[in-house]
């Protein structure tokens, strides 16, 4: 069976930040999906999830996911 090695978070509300961070603390390769002023906002803020800040690449909903 394959690892999951990288990973890309589609909405990143707080089941999403939550999952994002622990598949980032078991040194997986993370980003997540948004666009507009959230994309802007994500990529200039991070995220805080239990106290802890991260800071993820932040991926173009249009370009990630084209047919959404």
């Amino acid at each position: 069976m394959d690892r999951i090695e990288r990973c890309a978070v589609v909405g990143v509300g707080a089941i999403g930040a939550s999952l994002a961070a622990r598949l980032f603390d078991a040194d997986k390769d993370v980003c997540v999906v948004a666009e507009g002023t959230r994309k802007a906002r994500y990529e200039r803020e991070g995220f805080i999830v239990n106290g802890r800040h991260y800071l993820w690449p932040v991926a173009d909903r249009a370009i990630a996911c084209p047919t959404v």
